[in-house]
């Protein structure tokens, strides 16, 4: 599940790391999205699957992201998939605490560590 902040990279490298997994290493691959937030979010991940020659998970209109990460982990079974590989939507921002974590601060009191 590939997951970070909106803008990271985060469907480029869920390719690249498709590509990879499926020619250093012989894995049989499966790519979906669940970014329903982004126009256009998943139609790159389909055209970067068809460019790479890497399946995606077909896109049904009006899923939730929690049913399309169902649906592939169900098809990446009933397909013999070694990898499934979820992208998910950005976040615009880190979460207070998140953020407190990442800057050293103490969650208690608000002061550097």
């Amino acid at each position: 599940m590939m997951v970070g902040l909106q803008g990271s990279g985060k469907t480029t490298t869920t390719a690249k790391l498709a590509r990879r997994m499926t020619q250093r290493d012989k894995r049989k691959v499966l790519m979906a999205s669940l970014d329903i937030y982004r126009p256009a979010a998943m139609e790159q991940l389909a055209v970067l699957g068809r460019d790479l020659d890497i399946p995606t998970l077909p896109i049904v209109a009006g899923q939730k992201p929690a049913q399309i990460a169902k649906r592939a982990i169900e098809a990446g079974k009933l397909g013999g998939y070694d990898v499934v590989l979820l992208d998910t939507a950005g976040r615009t921002t880190l979460d207070e605490r998140r953020n407190d974590e990442r800057g050293g601060r103490d969650q208690n009191h608000g002061q550097s560590a």
